[in-house]
Parts: C-alpha cells; structure tokens; sequence
C-alpha cells in the first residue's frame, strides 16, 4: 500500500519477478466501495542480483519515512540498507518519478 489504509484513495505498488527482471505496477482505486483499480504507471527494473532486494513501503528520505517510495536494496543483516536505485509514486501527478537513492534507505524487516 501506497497510502494509508484510511485514505479515500488507495495506492498500491505490486512487484512481480522473473529471471532478473522486477515490474513494479502502481495502481490506484479512486472509490474505496469499488473493487477495481487502475493501473497509473510501471517501472522495469532489469539485472537485479540475487542479492538485491526491491522493497516498498518501509523507506525513509533522511528521516523522513514514505510509504510512497520503493527501492532496490541490498539484503544486508542491518536495521536499515541504503537504496541502490529509488523511486516515488506522484501521488498529485499519478506517476512513478525518479529520485536521489543516496537519501534513501529500507528496513529490513527480520534477519538483522
């Protein structure tokens, strides 16, 4: 989820995987009553090594948590582990933007 379980809107980012390759589609379902969303954007994350990870949700810009930030990380056994690469849903823009993964960083959720 790309937003919080109480928004009007909901936003998700699923990530699907074959090979190396990772597809993030970002979907959004404008009536909370009505059981189909649409698709805003994709991104394909190509040559991703088994020892990299795409996380969603559970990033932070400095010490600013987002929920509208996904990343491919390192699998690391630390609390939290620096963005590789790094994008964030527009929610006013309803698309998928690029953004300075240096300022990016991922909880590893178990297994630190």
């Amino acid at each position: 989820m790309l937003t919080e379980i109480t928004d009007t809107e909901l936003m998700t980012a699923d990530i699907f995987k074959k090979g190396s390759t990772y597809i993030a589609l970002f979907s959004i379902k404008e009536d909370t009553a009505d059981t189909k969303f649409t698709v805003a954007d994709v991104i394909e994350i190509k040559n991703v090594l088994k020892t990299q990870h795409i996380r969603t949700g559970k990033c932070r810009e400095g010490e600013n948590e987002s929920i509208e930030i996904v990343a491919l990380t390192k699998q690391e056994t630390i609390e939290f582990s620096k963005a590789i690469k790094a994008w964030r849903f527009n929610r006013d823009k309803r698309r998928v933007e690029g953004m300075n993964s240096k300022l990016v960083k991922c909880m590893n959720e178990g297994g630190y």
